[in-house]
């Protein structure tokens, strides 16, 4: 059963086509990129970094990849005008520049073990979208062994064991894949967190979703009855909602309601390829493998409601 998840989001290729090649892209990696000079904005940049984040996000989220990318190189390497430079891999990697994010993030983790989970995770997000399996599997394992403090530590580890889950999925390992949810659906509810308690259960339910269908076999609907079928499931730290639209017992659209930011194209390519393979077994998009994961989950419950076995 292919992968629930990416994942992690190969962008956008990243539903079909063959895997691009690591060595190559390193190869040609230069930092900083020559069209990073090319690139034009009127960005204010004596705005400070608090501002400037938020701001790289949004172009992020309107997919000026580049743009993003020139003020986060502006403020965090050239000018080292932000605090520190966690947030340097992310923006890269959620801009589709993989090969320059696994470096900055392989370098940083190197230096600096303790680093929160989201690098490893975002690291091993990179590898597998390269199709390099036994790295991405050694990265999520090294993440357990440098766990953030308390009360991180918890979710942090069910979120690791979840991704080592859908990695195993992905290449067959059954009985493996279902070891780590499990592991995962046993930790979220122990987590002792001062926000966003509420939110566990529905990360257990969005694990089981994807157990279920592990253990279903196959993702295809099957026969559904027609009308319109209603799910969600948790997205990035709000629900994602899906409308599900059954005519002739089969998948005839998608809506999803949603507020993910950088959210990649997810929420128009996951509904596109459930509804053109009559199926929840579709890849997510690489750096947006939440929300991916959210949209399989949240279409999983409709059909479910519509009569899917």
């Amino acid at each position: 059963m292919r992968c629930l998840i990416l994942t992690f989001l190969a962008t956008f290729a990243a539903l079909a086509g063959p895997k691009p090649n690591l060595e190559t892209d390193l190869k040609a990696l230069r930092i900083p990129p020559a069209w990073l000079a090319k690139v034009k904005t009127d960005y204010d940049t004596t705005q400070p970094w608090k501002v400037a984040r938020k701001d790289i996000r949004k172009l992020l989220d309107q997919h000026r990849n580049r743009e993003a990318i020139k003020l986060t190189y502006d403020y965090i390497v050239a000018r080292k005008a932000a605090p520190d430079d966690h947030e340097y891999g992310m923006y890269l990697f959620l801009g589709g520049e993989y090969a320059w994010a696994l470096k900055v993030y392989r370098d940083r983790l190197r230096d600096d073990p303790q680093r929160e989970g989201i690098a490893y995770m975002n690291l091993a997000a990179i590898y597998r979208h390269y199709g390099k399996s036994k790295e991405a599997e050694a990265v999520l394992k090294e993440a357990l062994k440098h766990p953030p403090k308390a009360p991180w530590h918890v979710p942090n580890a069910a979120k690791i064991h979840d991704r080592l889950g859908d990695l195993y999925a992905e290449l067959g390992r059954k009985q493996d894949a279902l070891r780590e949810y499990a592991e995962a659906m046993r930790l979220y509810p122990t987590a002792k967190l001062p926000w966003g308690r509420q939110n566990l259960p529905k990360q257990v339910a969005k694990i089981q979703s994807k157990v279920d269908l592990l253990n279903r076999g196959n993702g295809d609907f099957g026969a559904l009855r027609d009308g319109v079928w209603r799910g969600s499931s948790l997205g990035y730290g709000k629900d994602v909602r899906v409308i599900l639209n059954v005519r002739d017992g089969k998948v005839a659209h998608i809506k999803v309601n949603h507020q993910e930011h950088i959210e990649q194209h997810a929420t128009t390519l996951i509904p596109a390829a459930i509804r053109k393979q009559q199926s929840l077994d579709v890849d997510a998009v690489t750096a947006a493998t939440i929300t991916s994961q959210a949209i399989i989950a949240a279409t999983h419950q409709a059909a479910k409601r519509a009569g899917m076995k």
